[in-house]
C-alpha cells in the first residue's frame, strides 16, 4: 500500500461516477481527498472506499453553478485539512441544441458555468493552493469535438485549453501547474458498442493521477486529449 504523501486534493466534478473514480484513484496514490459529489452520487460508498486504503476524506455539498461556490469550497476544505495542493475541476455543462434554436438563457448558462465558473475556480486555486500546486481541468470536449448540437458547449469549453497555456506563462516556474484533460471523441457515433469505444471513469482517474504527480515541466500548460470516449459517457446532457 502506498503511504500518505502529505497532500490534499479537492475534487469538484459534475458527474457522480467521475467524481468518485477520480477521488478513489487519487486516494490510492496517497492523497487526502475533499470531494464534491453531485446529486446521485453515493457519498457513503465513496468515503468507505477511500477510508479502506487508509486515507482521510470528506465530502462537501455545493452547487458548482453558483458564482461564489469555489471560494466557499476552499474555505470549507481548508477548515478540514488545511491548505490544498491540487484542484480537479469538472464543472461544465452541455445543453444540446442547434445553434439557430438556442435561446439567450442557454447562452448565459453556458458562459456562466463553462467560462466564468472555470475562471473562478482557477483564480481561487491560484490564490490559495500551496506552492507547487496543481490544477487539472476536465472538459467533455474542450472545444475539440465537432458534432451537431453541441455548438455552445464547444465554444465555451474551449477556454480551458487557452487558460492552461496562458497560466503556464503567467506564473513563476514551479509555483503552480495547470493542465487540461479534453475528452475528445473520434468515435462518438459508435456508442452502441461501448466495450470498444467508451472510456470508463476509472480510466479518467488514471489520467488525473498521472497529471497530479508527473514532472511539472512535462505537463505544465499541456492539454491531454483522451479520444476513446463518447460525450454520453462523461456528461449528463441537460435539456
Amino acid at each position: 500500500m502506498i503511504e500518505p504523501n502529505g497532500k490534499t486534493v479537492l475534487v469538484a466534478a459534475g458527474v457522480a461516477d467521475i467524481a468518485a473514480a477520480v477521488a478513489q484513484r487519487l486516494a490510492a496514490e496517497g492523497f487526502a481527498v475533499v470531494l464534491v459529489l453531485p446529486d446521485g452520487g453515493n457519498a457513503v460508498a465513496c468515503l468507505t472506499a477511500i477510508h479502506a486504503v487508509g486515507r482521510r476524506a470528506a465530502t462537501i455539498d455545493a452547487d458548482l453553478r453558483q458564482p461564489d461556490a469555489m471560494h466557499a469550497l476552499f474555505d470549507h476544505a481548508e477548515a478540514i485539512f488545511g491548505k490544498l495542493d491540487v484542484l480537479v475541476s469538472d464543472a461544465d455543462i452541455m445543453q444540446l441544441s442547434p445553434l439557430a434554436d438556442a435561446d439567450e438563457a442557454s447562452f448565459k448558462r453556458h458562459v456562466a458555468i463553462n467560462d466564468k465558473g472555470v475562471l473562478s475556480g482557477v483564480r481561487e486555486a491560484a490564490r490559495r493552493l500551496r506552492p507547487g500546486g496543481r490544477i487539472i481541468g476536465i472538459s467533455a470536449s474542450a472545444g475539440g469535438l465537432q458534432e451537431p448540437s453541441i455548438n455552445i458547449h464547444s465554444a465555451t469549453a474551449a477556454g480551458i485549453k487557452a487558460l492552461a497555456r496562458v497560466l503556464a506563462a503567467e506564473v513563476k516556474a514551479g509555483e503552480l501547474t495547470l493542465t487540461a484533460i479534453a475528452l475528445c471523441p473520434k468515435a462518438s457515433r459508435t456508442a452502441d458498442a461501448p466495450s470498444q469505444t467508451l472510456m470508463l471513469p476509472q480510466d479518467l482517474g488514471d489520467a488525473v493521477a498521472f497529471l497530479a504527480q508527473a514532472d511539472r515541466l512535462a505537463v505544465d500548460g499541456r492539454v491531454l486529449c483522451v479520444e476513446r470516449v463518447t460525450v454520453s459517457s462523461v456528461r449528463k446532457q441537460e435539456r
